[in-house]
């Protein structure tokens, strides 16, 4: 498993962990082969998901330090969440956001924290939908050949 998918890995489990997220909303990461069908699946089950993009890198720091973004959509179908639940998605990105601001994550180079930014609307029809990334530095270690 590569750093990205340990990262994806370990925000899911984090967020799995706490409620509204063990029961009431789903908690999905992104797979390029098979994402629409996940969230058609999670749209329908509760009317609310949380979606962990694929992270992305770059080089920072006279290239010895890399950041590791990556976003997440929280995503509503209003009419039929709020016919069960109720947790919003503004709510629901709040959770997000508190869960894993300052969250460690530790990689090869040792532990490093997410660090989240702001929660953004994105769209509100068909879905209401916001989006908050997180950001991970870490030390680019050196191959040893």
């Amino acid at each position: 498993m590569g750093f990205s998918s340990t990262i994806q890995a370990s925000v899911k489990t984090r967020l799995n962990s706490l409620s509204p997220f063990t029961s009431d909303v789903d908690v999905i990461s992104e797979d390029l082969g098979d994402i629409t069908n996940k969230i058609d699946k999670a749209l329908a089950k509760t009317g609310i998901f949380v979606l962990i993009m694929m992270p992305t890198m770059r080089r920072v720091g006279e290239r010895t330090m890399m950041d590791v973004s990556f976003d997440i959509d929280i995503a509503e179908e209003p009419i039929l969440n709020r016919t069960g639940s109720y947790h919003t998605a503004h709510d629901v990105a709040e959770n997000v956001f508190m869960a894993l601001n300052n969250f460690g994550i530790t990689n090869p180079s040792g532990l490093t924290r997410i660090r989240m930014s702001d929660i953004v609307l994105e769209e509100d029809k068909p879905l209401l939908r916001y989006r908050t990334t997180g950001t991970i530095r870490t030390k680019l270690l050196e191959n040893e050949d």
